[in-house]
């Protein structure tokens, strides 16, 4: 028996597909029209709660479904009907993104969907849960179904894994996306994430910072390069690298508890005064944990990357500003390329991730008060 034989669909996936046939395919339904809510849906298809979360995740990440707070659930657009058999004519191309952070994912299909629908393709969309294996079945699945090829935001794989794009169905045509790695052997479109760790350290430096913290993430290709011009930021100004400052945050993303790697650097003799998070939503929970502190927390500015803030974000922070949708309509140009001319060279292009800072941002004339913060901490060791 086949490896593709031997797999089963995910369950969120199965859900996400009985919503589809239910209400979005039957024909009956309207744009606006509300689902039940979520615990209806559960027991209507006897999964947990969270497996349905998920699967309208991917229903809202295809621009199909929208939840509003206190509302519902309710249908903002209507794909067309498999049962009439009315489908876009041209290719088929696959979208494979994670779950880790929604609301990019969908900037980019948004941009990948839109181009393709100008050259007159199909697009066909599968979210994983951050899993190499769950991500490698749907790749798979999708060269089985007939796809042309596909576009793949990746997840990461453990540290000293090889990734199955290595050698997982190598004259395939597959564009990497924002998360490639030149080990995967794939052409690929990444941000000028060095530059995006260059500036913001520099930012950082300006406004009087001298302790500045950094968390990594795993063997993740952005951060990895955030870390390499956080490193060329600090030389440039002839501040010494200091790897205790550098904290890898896996664990607690995975745990969902960020006190023991925030307890560790700033009981440091000369704690950081600002931290370097891999993205914003990890630089919010950062900020939450802080806040929720009984005894407060000591004066710390954390920093993200991605721009994900939203107006109910309690805090404002600088970020950068990488063009998700841009990438994604780019993902498509150079996926239907590699189709048309049957080549495949594992090139690279670099895309821009401009700092931005809020209105709030420190400048450099606050720098002094931040002499305060500088001293060694006298926390007994």
């Amino acid at each position: 028996m086949g490896i593709l034989a031997e797999m089963k669909q995910p369950a969120f996936q199965r859900v996400a597909e009985k919503i589809r046939e239910q209400f979005l395919h039957s024909g009956s339904a309207a744009v606006g029209d509300r689902l039940p809510g979520v615990q209806e849906l559960a027991r209507r298809y006897q999964v947990s709660v969270p497996t349905v979360s998920k699967a309208l995740g991917v229903l809202q990440a295809e621009g199909v479904l929208e939840t509003t707070r206190g509302a519902g659930i309710f249908i903002t657009a209507l794909p067309m009907a498999r049962a009439t058999g009315i489908l876009p004519r041209g290719r088929r191309l696959g979208f494979i993104a994670n779950a880790f952070a929604p609301s990019v994912a969908q900037k980019v299909l948004a941009g990948v969907t839109r181009t393709a629908a100008l050259h007159g393709c199909r697009v066909e969309l599968a979210m994983t849960d951050w899993d190499p294996t769950e991500e490698r079945w749907h790749l798979l699945n999708m060269a089985k179904q007939g796809l042309d090829g596909v576009i793949v935001y990746p997840s990461v794989s453990p540290a000293g894994v090889p990734h199955y794009l290595a050698d997982t169905l190598p004259d395939f045509p597959v564009v990497v996306i924002d998360l490639a790695r030149p080990e995967m052997k794939r052409p690929s479109l990444v941000f000028d994430n060095w530059k995006a760790g260059l500036d913001m350290t520099r930012h950082l430096l300006d406004a009087g910072h001298e302790n500045i913290g950094f968390i990594s993430l795993g063997d993740s290709r952005s951060v990895s390069d955030r870390l390499k011009g956080y490193r060329r930021a600090l030389a440039s100004t002839d501040q010494p690298y200091r790897e205790e400052l550098v904290g890898d945050g896996m664990e607690a993303l995975h745990d969902k508890n960020f006190g023991p790697l925030l307890d560790r650097l700033l009981a440091l003799p000369s704690r950081p005064t600002a931290i370097i998070a891999p993205y914003d939503q990890f630089a919010r929970y950062c900020l939450d944990e802080l806040d929720a502190r009984p005894d407060g927390a000591p004066p710390v500015e954390v920093v993200g990357f991605d721009n994900i803030q939203t107006d109910e974000w309690r805090h404002r922070f600088p970020t950068t500003g990488p063009d998700f949708y841009n990438l994604g309509e780019r993902a498509v140009d150079m996926l239907l390329q590699i189709i048309d001319s049957h080549a495949s060279t594992p090139t690279e292009t670099v895309l821009p991730a401009p700092l931005i800072l809020p209105p709030n941002a420190l400048v450099p004339a606050e720098a002094s008060r931040l002499s305060l913060l500088n001293t060694p901490n006298p926390i007994p060791q």
